[in-house]
């Protein structure tokens, strides 16, 4: 592995991370809503779900039954339906999750600096655009199904993938920069 591709891959995951920063802590279009009654709602939570795990409301019956499912349907069609990711002993510190966030970038950044080096005839800005547009199809791949399957609001889905694109795009710019340098093994 060549220094070129050691320095595109450090630059795109400190811009996408840099990117994750201000567009979670700046702009307004990664909310999320409150929850009436938080406290009893959390009091409730420790004795139905007292497990870490994806919980999933109305619960969903394998059993095979016919009625079983039959009554989960309709329940489901009334709705409320949610899912659940809960983590019972909290969660872990920022700076922890700060230092995950910055290795899934550099996984990242890795994977695509090494799809870039293996492209030829692209220039700049097409080389940011393919970064930008593998980052998207991952976003459609992982992000549409959990709204097919598990009704997140689209918007949410919509923001999440553009969230990608953006970041990708820009750190796009800077591997793409760097992989026409010289690989200096």
């Amino acid at each position: 592995m060549g220094k070129t591709w050691i320095k595109g891959t450090v630059a795109g995951a400190v811009i996408v991370f840099i990117w994750g920063f201000f567009s979670w802590m700046v702009l307004p279009w990664h909310q999320f809503k409150d929850v009436k009654n938080e406290l009893e709602v959390i009091e409730t939570i420790k004795v139905a779900m007292p497990e870490r795990g994806v919980y999933l409301i109305p619960n969903m019956p394998m059993t095979g039954n016919d009625a079983d499912m039959n009554s989960y349907m309709k329940r489901k069609a009334e709705g409320p339906t949610g899912i659940l990711f809960i983590n019972p002993g909290g969660m872990r510190p920022f700076l922890s999750a700060f230092l995950g966030s910055l290795g899934i970038q550099l996984l990242g950044a890795f994977i695509f600096m090494y799809l870039l080096m293996k492209t030829s005839g692209l220039n700049l800005w097409k080389k940011a655009n393919f970064v930008a547009l593998a980052a998207i199809g991952g976003g459609v791949i992982s992000h549409f199904p959990n709204w097919n399957w598990w009704a997140y609001p689209a918007s949410w889905s919509l923001v999440q993938i553009a969230d990608l694109g953006i970041g990708w795009y820009f750190a796009g710019l800077a591997m793409g920069k760097i992989s026409e340098g010289p690989d200096l093994t």
